[in-house]
């Protein structure tokens, strides 16, 4: 029992880093092709 809780603990944790991993990497993508499509559009 009290290895099956800890497992759950562990798996929502990763869970999380990967989301958030996930989302900074998302966040930073769109950020860069917001940027360039700016930049190309000036030009």
């Amino acid at each position: 029992m009290v290895f099956g809780v800890k497992l759950d603990f562990c798996l929502s944790i990763s869970l999380r880093s990967v989301t958030l991993v996930f989302l900074s990497c998302f966040g930073t993508l769109s950020c860069v092709f917001f940027l360039s499509v700016c930049t190309f559009g000036v030009l």
